[in-house]
């Protein structure tokens, strides 16, 4: 079953200094061209056929860069803050009434090469309100984030970090719509507040993806992006 994807573009891409200063982080070159082309033709790839694009910082620029998606074969939607910062939960919560009652969340900076039906299949599997792809924080070139074991993520959090925690947040999660009653719509809060109570209260489902995520956040991040788009011949 293929899901729509919401893409949390949004962000103000402080740590990409003066390459992201007149461009949204979504609109960075990557070998020659803008990462969310990058971005959608893998979604695409996975069987992703509608998304929908939540911006804010200079986010007319990505709008205007995309249209409706019919150059990438997909249908794209867009759904922006306005003037108040939503944060990345108050920014889905708005958008809320254009999503069906299970969907996918990503980031405007990830580059995911993983089998998005597996992980679909699994959440419908548990029949999961909430559902996390975590990967094994092998490279260490992060804070882990994630205790995950039997199949639970036992503890998410960026502020409270633990000897257990020894994977990290992919980048992807499977969601149900009901998580969001709690909220009220036009308010402020942030996914990783939401995942961090859902986990406490056990009911944070994790999947283990073993393809290593790609992120354009960071100068680091863009070369192994790059790296990897010319070795898989992509580029």
């Amino acid at each position: 079953m293929n899901l729509p994807v919401v893409i949390l573009a949004g962000g103000l891409a402080t740590r990409l200094g003066n390459l992201a200063q007149n461009i949204p982080k979504s609109l960075v070159p990557i070998c020659g061209r803008p990462f969310i082309d990058w971005q959608i033709e893998s979604l695409k790839e996975s069987g992703v056929t509608d998304i929908l694009i939540c911006i804010g910082h200079l986010g007319e620029q990505i709008s205007n860069h995309l249209g409706n998606g019919n150059k990438f074969g997909v249908n794209i939607e867009f759904s922006s803050d306005g003037p108040i910062k939503l944060g990345t939960g108050g920014a889905i919560l708005a958008a809320i009434n254009k999503l069906p009652d299970n969907f996918m969340i990503t980031y405007g900076d990830s580059y995911l090469p993983t089998n998005f039906h597996k992980i679909t299949n699994h959440f419908f599997e548990k029949k999961a309100k909430v559902l996390m792809a975590v990967y094994k924080n092998k490279e260490k070139t992060e804070k882990s984030n994630c205790h995950f074991e039997d199949g639970l993520i036992q503890l998410y959090s960026k502020n409270y970090l633990t000897k257990e925690m020894n994977y990290v947040d992919y980048g992807l999660s499977l969601l149900n719509k009901s998580v969001f009653d709690s909220k009220r719509v036009n308010s402020r809060f942030d996914l990783a507040e939401l995942f961090e109570d859902l986990s406490i209260s056990s009911n944070l489902i994790g999947y283990e993806v073993q393809e290593r995520y790609y992120e354009v956040g960071s100068l680091r991040g863009i070369k192994n992006l790059e790296r990897y788009l010319i070795q898989t011949g992509k580029s």
